[in-house]
């Protein structure tokens, strides 16, 4: 199973970190400051999301891939999208 998960709310951020520490679950993150500037790092940032969970499935693991895991990296996520003016 595959979970895509861009919520900021508090009650899914702690879901998140608890699956984090269940072995059969493998939660990965896109590097976002990879993905809007250069079209080659999308390209690469892609593909390393795809290879992390094809090794995690290869493995016989759950997946979430989750734009932030805490309030810190929602922050950061949003200080980004400003600077480059993404809504």
């Amino acid at each position: 199973m595959i979970v895509f998960s861009g919520s900021t709310n508090n009650v899914t951020l702690r879901q998140i970190q608890k699956a984090k520490e269940i072995e059969i679950i493998k939660v990965i993150k896109p590097i976002f400051s990879r993905i809007p500037v250069d079209q080659s790092k999308y390209r690469s940032e892609v593909e390393r999301l795809i290879s992390e969970i094809s090794t995690a499935f290869s493995a016989g693991k759950d997946v979430i891939v989750a734009s932030a895991e805490s309030k810190g990296g929602v922050s950061k996520i949003r200080r980004l999208a400003k600077n480059l003016k993404i809504s």
